[in-house]
């Protein structure tokens, strides 16, 4: 499996989780992230996965590599908000 691919399934797995467990929106206010929960939740996984083990990291491997699969990437101190956001559901 090519690592497209792996992060394809797993962006599958993790939207199908989330959609099925989180039945009430996470944030009531202000405008809504230019990520998903579930893309920010992949990139974490992904993320670890290829030896990136920081939000800033992770945040450049996908900016370096991935930026077709993720074009709408926010600045390192929202992803990190939104990242710190899902621990309720991570």
């Amino acid at each position: 499996m090519s690592v497209e691919n792996f992060i394809i399934y797993v962006y599958c797995l993790v939207d199908y989780f989330y959609q099925k467990e989180i039945t009430t929106p996470l944030r009531t206010h202000g405008r809504a992230p230019k990520l998903t929960d579930p893309e920010v939740i992949t990139m974490e996984i992904v993320g670890e996965w290829s030896g990136h083990h920081t939000d800033k990291g992770i945040l450049e491997y996908f900016k370096g590599y991935w930026l077709p699969l993720f074009p709408n990437l926010p600045a390192r101190s929202q992803f990190v908000r939104q990242a710190s956001n899902q621990l309720k559901v991570k």
